[in-house]
């Protein structure tokens, strides 16, 4: 029994043809959107800028911080010697510099004592500088309990406090 070949050149034409014509108008379609003709790299705008001069909607990238939260600057920070500082803000950070002498801060942790609350320290041991995250400051006085780890393994705490008035 001789199977008859029921296969034609005519199929295989008709299929590339439809696929190359698909092809074309996707690439024509995707290299030639009406948006990007005329434009010169410089002259796009991001979806920020367009809602820049929008007051009714901002990125939470666009807001600024409100008045009642804020960095505040603990100038330097020693092993042993507490700071003191007022204020009337609700949501703080804190920034400073790394004043051991002749030891370098390797890592950091923080707790707020008033509430249990553990605070992100960032350390930047070439710069000698402290940063925290942003915290919620209880009413009154907020015992910041800063521990820094030494390059040589030494543990040391220091103390700030932080009376929210």
């Amino acid at each position: 029994m001789q199977r008859k070949d029921t296969h034609s050149i005519w199929i295989d034409l008709t299929i590339f043809s439809c696929v190359f014509a698909f092809s074309l108008f996707s690439g024509k379609r995707l290299f030639s959107h009406p948006d990007l003709k005329h434009k010169t790299p410089n002259s796009r705008r991001g979806p920020a800028e367009d809602l820049e001069n929008n007051d009714s909607r901002t990125p939470a990238s666009l807001q600024s911080y409100a008045s009642n939260e804020s960095v505040l600057q603990v100038g330097c920070v020693q092993d042993g010697k507490n700071k003191s500082v007022k204020t009337n803000l609700s949501l703080v950070r804190l920034s400073g510099e790394l004043c051991f002498k002749g030891k370098k801060v390797k890592d950091g942790s923080a707790i707020n004592a008033a509430n249990g609350a553990e605070i992100n320290a960032f350390i930047d041991p070439n710069a000698k500088k402290l940063a925290t995250n942003y915290f919620p400051l209880q009413a009154g006085k907020n015992t910041i309990q800063l521990e820094f780890v030494l390059s040589n393994g030494k543990k040391q705490k220091t103390e700030i406090e932080i009376e929210k008035i």
